[in-house]
C-alpha cells in the first residue's frame, strides 16, 4: 500500500500542470513570485470546477430544452451571425445561452416527458460550487497551515543553518536542475533577509521633513490619478448612454478604456513608489498595491453605477465580456 501510494504521488507529480515553468520561476525569482503563479494555477482549477457544474446543470439542460422545444426561439432568430460578437459578446450572442437573461424560469421537460426545474438548478447549483469552493480553499489552507506553521514551527529559529545546511537536495543530477536548485536557495535566503534589512543611518529634521512633503505630493498625485481614471470612465459610460450609437468601437470604448488604466496606473504607482525612499522594500510594496486596490475599487464602484441603471442580465454579461477579452489581449501585448 506504501509502494502504491508512492508511485500514485508519481504519477500525480508528473501530470502537474507547469511543473518545470514553476521550477524555472522559483530559480531566477524565488519562491515568493512563485506561490502567485500557483495561486492563479489553483484559481483557474477552481474555475474549471465551476465551469463544469454549470455547464452540467444548467447550460446543457436548457440547450435541450430549446433544441427540442424550440422555446425560446433562440436558433431560429433573424439576426445573422458577423463574427464580431466574439469581440463585443453582443449581437447573435444577446439571445443564447451565453447570458442568464436568456435562460428559461420555470419547470422544462428535458428528456422522454422528465421534469426539470431550472430556477432549482440555478440556485442548487450555485450554491454546490459555492459549498465545494469553501471546501477545496478550507482544505488547502489547513494543509498550509500544518506544513508551514505546526510542522516547521521548530525550524525558524535555526532558519540559516538548515538551509544552509540542509537546503541541498542530492538526487539532483541534471546540470540545469542543479542550477535552479542554487538560484531557488540564493533566491529564498535573499527574500527572508530582504525582510531585516535597515536603513543604518538616522534622517536627520530635514530629510525627514524633505521625505514627508515629497510623500505627500506623490499622495496628491495618485489622488489626481484616480479622480482623473474615474471621470474618464463615467465620461465614456456617459456618452455611452446618451447618444445610444452601435458599432464596434463604442462597444470596446469602456473596456479600452480600463484595460488602459489598469495597465499603465501601477506601472506609475510603482515608479511613485520608488522615488517616496521607504526604507524597507516591502513597505514600499505594500504602498503600491493598497494603490492598486484603491483603483480597482474605483473602477468597480463605476461600472456597477451603470449596469444596473439598465437591463442589467445581459447588458452586464455583455460588459464583463468585452472587458475580459480586451483585457487578455492588452495582457498578451505587455507580455
Amino acid at each position: 500500500w506504501q509502494r502504491f501510494k508512492a508511485n500514485l504521488a508519481e504519477v500525480t507529480y508528473s501530470l502537474s500542470l507547469w511543473k518545470g515553468h514553476l521550477k524555472v520561476i522559483e530559480g531566477h525569482f524565488g519562491t515568493g513570485v512563485t506561490s502567485y503563479f500557483l495561486f492563479l494555477k489553483r484559481l483557474l482549477l477552481l474555475n474549471i470546477i465551476v465551469f463544469l457544474l454549470t455547464l452540467a446543470f444548467v447550460i446543457i439542460p436548457q440547450i435541450v430544452f430549446r433544441w427540442e422545444q424550440q422555446t425560446p426561439p433562440g436558433y431560429t432568430q433573424n439576426i445573422s451571425f458577423s463574427g464580431w460578437e466574439f469581440f463585443t459578446g453582443g449581437g447573435w450572442f444577446s439571445d443564447t445561452e451565453m447570458y442568464y437573461g436568456y435562460y428559461y424560469d420555470a419547470v422544462i421537460t428535458v428528456l422522454s416527458g422528465s421534469a426539470y426545474d431550472m430556477r432549482y438548478a440555478y440556485l442548487c447549483t450555485c450554491g454546490g460550487y459555492y459549498l465545494l469552493t469553501v471546501i477545496i480553499l478550507a482544505s488547502i489552507l489547513s494543509s498550509s497551515y500544518k506544513q508551514n506553521y505546526i510542522s516547521a514551527s521548530n525550524e525558524y529559529s535555526f532558519y540559516y543553518v538548515s538551509k544552509v545546511f540542509c537546503g541541498w537536495d542530492y538526487s539532483v543530477t541534471n546540470d540545469d536542475a542543479a542550477a535552479l536548485k542554487s538560484k531557488s536557495i540564493f533566491k529564498e535566503l535573499q527574500e527572508y533577509l530582504s525582510t531585516f534589512k535597515k536603513d543604518e543611518k538616522s534622517r536627520t529634521c530635514i530629510e525627514w521633513c524633505g521625505v514627508t512633503i515629497f510623500r505627500l505630493f506623490t499622495n496628491l498625485i495618485v489622488l489626481g490619478l484616480l479622480a482623473g481614471s474615474g471621470y474618464l470612465m463615467w465620461y465614456i459610460s456617459i456618452t455611452q448612454s446618451l447618444t445610444n450609437d452601435v458599432g464596434i468601437l463604442s462597444d470596446l470604448a469602456m473596456p479600452l478604456c480600463i484595460s488602459a488604466i489598469n495597465v499603465f496606473l501601477p506601472f506609475a504607482f510603482t515608479i511613485l513608489a520608488s522615488f517616496e525612499k521607504y526604507r524597507n522594500p516591502r513597505a514600499e510594496l505594500t504602498i503600491t498595491m493598497l494603490r492598486t486596490i484603491v483603483l480597482n475599487a474605483v473602477t468597480i464602484g463605476v461600472l456597477i453605477y451603470f449596469w444596473f441603471n439598465s437591463c442589467w442580465e445581459n447588458f452586464m454579461g455583455e460588459q464583463i465580456y468585452r472587458l475580459v477579452i480586451v483585457d487578455f489581449v492588452f495582457i498578451l501585448l505587455i507580455t
